[in-house]
Protein backbone atom coordinates (compact mmCIF):
# COMPACT_ATOMS: atom_id res chain seq x y z
CA UNK A 1 0.00 0.00 0.00
CA UNK A 2 1.48 3.19 -0.92
CA UNK A 3 1.48 5.95 1.66
CA UNK A 4 -0.39 9.03 1.71
CA UNK A 5 1.05 12.41 0.29
CA UNK A 6 0.41 15.36 1.52
CA UNK A 7 -1.77 17.62 -0.39
CA UNK A 8 -0.86 21.34 0.10
CA UNK A 9 -3.78 23.46 0.59
CA UNK A 10 -4.38 26.80 -0.62
CA UNK A 11 -4.99 27.67 2.81
CA UNK A 12 -3.08 29.16 6.26
CA UNK A 13 -2.65 27.95 9.51
CA UNK A 14 -1.68 30.54 12.04
CA UNK A 15 0.57 29.14 15.13
CA UNK A 16 -0.02 31.29 18.60
CA UNK A 17 3.65 30.88 20.47
CA UNK A 18 6.98 30.62 19.27
CA UNK A 19 8.27 28.34 21.82
CA UNK A 20 9.41 24.23 21.51
CA UNK A 21 5.73 23.90 21.12
CA UNK A 22 5.02 25.82 18.36
CA UNK A 23 7.84 25.76 16.59
CA UNK A 24 7.62 22.29 15.95
CA UNK A 25 3.43 22.51 15.18
CA UNK A 26 4.60 24.78 12.38
CA UNK A 27 6.92 21.96 11.20
CA UNK A 28 4.40 19.61 11.48
CA UNK A 29 1.93 22.08 9.49
CA UNK A 30 4.15 23.18 7.24
CA UNK A 31 3.84 20.17 4.81
CA UNK A 32 0.22 20.52 4.95
CA UNK A 33 -0.72 24.48 4.46
CA UNK A 34 0.32 26.89 1.99
CA UNK A 35 1.49 29.37 4.70
CA UNK A 36 2.21 28.95 8.31
CA UNK A 37 2.61 31.90 10.29
CA UNK A 38 3.82 31.93 13.93
CA UNK A 39 3.15 35.03 16.31
CA UNK A 40 5.00 35.26 18.71
CA UNK A 41 4.60 38.17 21.88
CA UNK A 42 8.08 38.01 23.11
CA UNK A 43 10.85 40.02 21.26
CA UNK A 44 12.76 36.98 19.75
CA UNK A 45 16.16 39.19 18.34
CA UNK A 46 17.81 38.55 22.22
CA UNK A 47 18.08 34.86 23.09
CA UNK A 48 20.91 35.70 25.59
CA UNK A 49 19.09 34.81 28.58
CA UNK A 50 15.39 33.31 29.27
CA UNK A 51 12.64 35.60 28.01
CA UNK A 52 9.03 36.32 29.81
CA UNK A 53 7.24 33.32 28.18
CA UNK A 54 9.72 30.74 29.08
CA UNK A 55 11.09 31.30 32.64
CA UNK A 56 11.48 27.42 32.79
CA UNK A 57 14.42 28.00 30.08
CA UNK A 58 16.74 28.67 32.94
CA UNK A 59 16.62 24.96 34.36
CA UNK A 60 17.90 21.51 33.19
CA UNK A 61 17.04 20.49 29.32
CA UNK A 62 17.62 17.83 27.34
CA UNK A 63 15.94 15.17 24.68
CA UNK A 64 15.61 11.96 25.82
CA UNK A 65 16.37 8.97 22.67
CA UNK A 66 12.47 9.11 21.70
CA UNK A 67 12.50 13.18 21.51
CA UNK A 68 15.40 13.33 19.23
CA UNK A 69 13.80 10.79 17.11
CA UNK A 70 10.81 13.17 17.13
CA UNK A 71 12.99 16.28 15.85
CA UNK A 72 14.51 14.49 13.53
CA UNK A 73 11.34 13.55 11.82
CA UNK A 74 9.99 17.01 11.65
CA UNK A 75 13.21 18.72 11.18
CA UNK A 76 15.82 16.12 9.67
CA UNK A 77 19.51 17.12 10.28
CA UNK A 78 18.21 18.77 13.71
CA UNK A 79 20.28 16.74 16.47
CA UNK A 80 23.52 17.37 14.18
CA UNK A 81 22.81 21.10 14.05
CA UNK A 82 21.98 21.37 17.91
CA UNK A 83 25.36 19.47 18.03
CA UNK A 84 27.27 21.84 15.89
CA UNK A 85 26.22 25.07 17.61
CA UNK A 86 27.12 23.68 21.01
CA UNK A 87 24.97 20.98 22.38
CA UNK A 88 26.31 17.32 22.59
CA UNK A 89 24.89 13.91 22.40
CA UNK A 90 25.62 11.12 24.84
CA UNK A 91 24.91 7.38 25.15
CA UNK A 92 21.96 7.61 28.03
CA UNK A 93 23.63 5.21 30.69
CA UNK A 94 27.33 5.32 29.94
CA UNK A 95 27.56 9.67 29.70
CA UNK A 96 24.71 10.09 32.08
CA UNK A 97 23.76 8.63 35.85
CA UNK A 98 20.90 8.15 37.46
CA UNK A 99 19.61 7.96 40.75
CA UNK A 100 16.50 6.88 43.19
CA UNK A 101 17.75 9.18 46.17
CA UNK A 102 20.75 10.43 47.49
CA UNK A 103 22.16 6.53 46.79
CA UNK A 104 20.68 4.11 45.05
CA UNK A 105 21.84 4.63 41.64
CA UNK A 106 20.52 2.71 38.51
CA UNK A 107 23.04 0.62 36.54
CA UNK A 108 25.87 2.30 34.53
CA UNK A 109 27.30 1.04 30.75
CA UNK A 110 26.52 1.42 26.96
CA UNK A 111 22.54 1.28 26.00
CA UNK A 112 23.27 2.17 22.90
CA UNK A 113 20.44 5.05 23.76
CA UNK A 114 21.00 8.40 22.81
CA UNK A 115 19.94 11.79 24.52
CA UNK A 116 20.73 15.27 23.84
CA UNK A 117 21.88 18.30 26.03
CA UNK A 118 21.84 21.88 25.24
CA UNK A 119 20.10 25.11 27.44
CA UNK A 120 17.00 25.63 26.33
CA UNK A 121 18.26 29.08 24.86
CA UNK A 122 20.68 26.87 22.25
CA UNK A 123 17.86 24.20 21.67
CA UNK A 124 14.39 26.94 20.86
CA UNK A 125 17.55 28.66 18.76
CA UNK A 126 18.64 26.28 16.36
CA UNK A 127 15.05 24.62 16.38
CA UNK A 128 13.77 28.53 15.15
CA UNK A 129 16.17 28.86 12.94
CA UNK A 130 15.58 25.68 10.88
CA UNK A 131 11.46 26.43 11.33
CA UNK A 132 11.32 29.83 9.95
CA UNK A 133 14.12 28.79 6.90
CA UNK A 134 11.13 26.21 6.09
CA UNK A 135 9.97 28.34 2.46
CA UNK A 136 5.93 28.36 3.64
CA UNK A 137 6.73 29.16 7.15
CA UNK A 138 6.83 33.02 8.63
CA UNK A 139 7.96 33.73 12.28
CA UNK A 140 6.91 36.82 13.34
CA UNK A 141 8.02 38.30 17.10
CA UNK A 142 6.73 40.95 19.68
CA UNK A 143 3.18 40.26 18.30
CA UNK A 144 0.16 39.90 20.94
CA UNK A 145 -2.82 37.78 19.75
CA UNK A 146 -5.69 39.16 21.64
CA UNK A 147 -8.35 36.42 20.55
CA UNK A 148 -9.68 34.64 17.59
CA UNK A 149 -12.03 35.93 14.60
CA UNK A 150 -15.24 34.07 13.92
CA UNK A 151 -17.23 33.84 10.82
CA UNK A 152 -20.76 35.18 10.76
CA UNK A 153 -22.52 32.32 12.58
CA UNK A 154 -19.89 32.56 15.05
CA UNK A 155 -19.32 28.70 14.81
CA UNK A 156 -15.74 28.53 13.17
CA UNK A 157 -12.86 30.20 13.85
CA UNK A 158 -11.34 31.92 10.57
CA UNK A 159 -8.40 33.42 11.90
CA UNK A 160 -7.13 36.05 15.01
CA UNK A 161 -6.81 39.47 16.24
CA UNK A 162 -3.44 40.97 17.01
CA UNK A 163 -1.76 43.66 17.53
CA UNK A 164 2.45 44.67 18.29
CA UNK A 165 2.81 43.95 21.95
CA UNK A 166 2.33 47.40 24.02
CA UNK A 167 0.00 48.93 21.23
CA UNK A 168 -3.36 50.11 21.73
CA UNK A 169 -6.65 48.28 20.49
CA UNK A 170 -6.56 50.82 17.56
CA UNK A 171 -3.96 48.85 16.38
CA UNK A 172 -5.76 45.31 16.00
CA UNK A 173 -5.72 43.80 12.94
CA UNK A 174 -7.24 40.65 11.61
CA UNK A 175 -5.25 37.60 10.04
CA UNK A 176 -7.23 35.32 8.27
CA UNK A 177 -6.82 31.80 8.75
CA UNK A 178 -7.82 28.28 7.90
CA UNK A 179 -6.59 26.60 11.31
CA UNK A 180 -5.22 28.54 14.28
CA UNK A 181 -3.06 26.80 17.15
CA UNK A 182 -2.94 27.69 20.21
CA UNK A 183 0.72 26.35 21.53
CA UNK A 184 1.39 29.67 23.72
CA UNK A 185 1.47 27.37 27.15
CA UNK A 186 0.45 28.17 30.82
CA UNK A 187 -0.77 31.76 29.64
CA UNK A 188 -2.71 30.41 26.47
CA UNK A 189 -6.38 32.10 26.95
CA UNK A 190 -7.92 29.61 24.30
CA UNK A 191 -10.51 28.94 27.62
CA UNK A 192 -11.32 32.09 28.33
CA UNK A 193 -11.33 33.01 24.49
CA UNK A 194 -14.10 30.16 23.67
CA UNK A 195 -16.01 30.79 26.68
CA UNK A 196 -16.63 34.97 25.90
CA UNK A 197 -17.57 33.49 21.92
CA UNK A 198 -20.62 31.58 23.98
CA UNK A 199 -18.93 28.32 24.02
CA UNK A 200 -19.10 25.83 27.34
CA UNK A 201 -16.07 25.07 28.86
CA UNK A 202 -14.42 22.07 28.08
CA UNK A 203 -14.17 19.41 31.70
CA UNK A 204 -10.83 20.57 33.22
CA UNK A 205 -9.06 18.05 35.77
CA UNK A 206 -6.24 19.96 37.49
CA UNK A 207 -3.61 18.06 39.46
CA UNK A 208 -1.45 20.27 41.85
CA UNK A 209 2.09 19.82 41.91
CA UNK A 210 2.90 22.48 43.83
CA UNK A 211 7.05 22.23 43.25
CA UNK A 212 9.53 24.86 43.10
CA UNK A 213 12.62 24.58 41.19
CA UNK A 214 15.61 26.24 42.00
CA UNK A 215 18.57 26.51 39.10
CA UNK A 216 22.06 28.32 38.67
CA UNK A 217 24.86 27.67 35.65
CA UNK A 218 28.07 26.95 36.93
CA UNK A 219 31.60 28.14 34.91
CA UNK A 220 33.17 24.57 33.80
CA UNK A 221 36.36 23.57 33.17
CA UNK A 222 36.99 22.32 29.41
CA UNK A 223 40.74 20.90 30.61
CA UNK A 224 38.69 19.08 33.75
CA UNK A 225 37.89 15.63 32.48
CA UNK A 226 34.43 14.43 34.14
CA UNK A 227 33.28 11.12 33.76
CA UNK A 228 29.71 11.69 33.12
CA UNK A 229 27.65 14.88 31.43
CA UNK A 230 24.68 14.37 33.62
CA UNK A 231 23.50 13.29 36.62
CA UNK A 232 19.78 13.10 37.25
CA UNK A 233 18.51 11.63 41.24
CA UNK A 234 14.74 11.38 41.77
CA UNK A 235 12.94 11.79 44.74
CA UNK A 236 12.01 8.63 47.66
CA UNK A 237 9.87 8.66 50.33
CA UNK A 238 13.32 9.23 52.57
CA UNK A 239 14.66 12.40 50.65
CA UNK A 240 11.34 13.84 48.16
CA UNK A 241 13.92 15.88 46.29
CA UNK A 242 14.68 15.72 43.06
CA UNK A 243 17.63 17.06 41.72
CA UNK A 244 19.45 16.86 38.10
CA UNK A 245 22.99 18.44 36.77
CA UNK A 246 23.94 18.27 33.27
CA UNK A 247 26.93 19.46 30.63
CA UNK A 248 25.02 22.81 28.79
CA UNK A 249 26.90 24.76 25.94
CA UNK A 250 29.37 27.32 26.26
CA UNK A 251 31.15 25.63 29.66
CA UNK A 252 28.86 25.53 31.70
CA UNK A 253 26.69 23.24 34.29
CA UNK A 254 23.26 23.66 34.74
CA UNK A 255 22.13 22.49 38.21
CA UNK A 256 18.71 22.03 38.92
CA UNK A 257 16.69 21.38 42.39
CA UNK A 258 13.43 20.62 43.09
CA UNK A 259 10.75 21.72 46.06
CA UNK A 260 7.60 19.85 47.03
CA UNK A 261 4.74 21.88 49.29
CA UNK A 262 6.16 23.22 52.14
CA UNK A 263 9.37 22.61 51.70
CA UNK A 264 11.96 25.55 52.12
CA UNK A 265 14.38 25.69 48.20
CA UNK A 266 17.22 27.28 48.21
CA UNK A 267 17.26 31.13 47.80
CA UNK A 268 21.17 31.66 46.71
CA UNK A 269 23.96 30.03 45.10
CA UNK A 270 25.27 28.98 48.45
CA UNK A 271 21.28 27.52 49.88
CA UNK A 272 21.19 25.20 46.59
CA UNK A 273 24.89 24.02 47.83
CA UNK A 274 24.09 23.14 50.93
CA UNK A 275 20.75 21.57 49.92
CA UNK A 276 22.26 19.36 47.30
CA UNK A 277 24.82 17.95 49.69
CA UNK A 278 22.63 17.02 52.35
CA UNK A 279 19.12 15.76 49.80
CA UNK A 280 20.94 14.40 46.44
CA UNK A 281 24.02 12.78 44.65
CA UNK A 282 27.30 13.10 46.12
CA UNK A 283 28.57 13.73 42.50
CA UNK A 284 26.36 16.92 42.01
CA UNK A 285 27.82 18.52 44.69
CA UNK A 286 31.32 17.96 44.01
CA UNK A 287 31.31 19.85 40.67
CA UNK A 288 29.26 22.57 42.29
CA UNK A 289 30.90 22.99 45.63
CA UNK A 290 33.73 25.21 44.00
CA UNK A 291 32.60 26.16 40.94
CA UNK A 292 31.95 30.11 39.92
CA UNK A 293 28.30 30.41 39.54
CA UNK A 294 27.62 32.13 36.38
CA UNK A 295 24.70 34.71 37.66
CA UNK A 296 21.78 34.39 40.32
CA UNK A 297 19.92 31.65 41.24
CA UNK A 298 16.68 31.26 39.17
CA UNK A 299 13.29 30.15 40.33
CA UNK A 300 10.09 28.79 38.92
CA UNK A 301 6.76 27.72 40.35
CA UNK A 302 4.86 24.96 38.89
Amino acid sequence: MKSATPVIAQQTAIVIGASMAGLLAAAALAPLYQQVLVLERDDLRDRSSPRKGVPQAAHVHGFLAAGCTALERLLPGIVERVEAAGGAVGDMLQDARFYVGREQRFVAGVSGIQGLVASRLLLEQVVAQAVGALPNVEIRSGVQVSGPSFDSAGQRVIGVICQPHGASDDAQQALPATLVVDASGRGGRSRSWLQQAGYLPPPQDVLPVDITYSSCWFKRDPAQVNPVRAVFVAPDAATPVPAGMMEQDGERWIVSCGSYGDRTPPATVDELRDYIRCHSAAEIHAVIADAEPLGPLRACCR
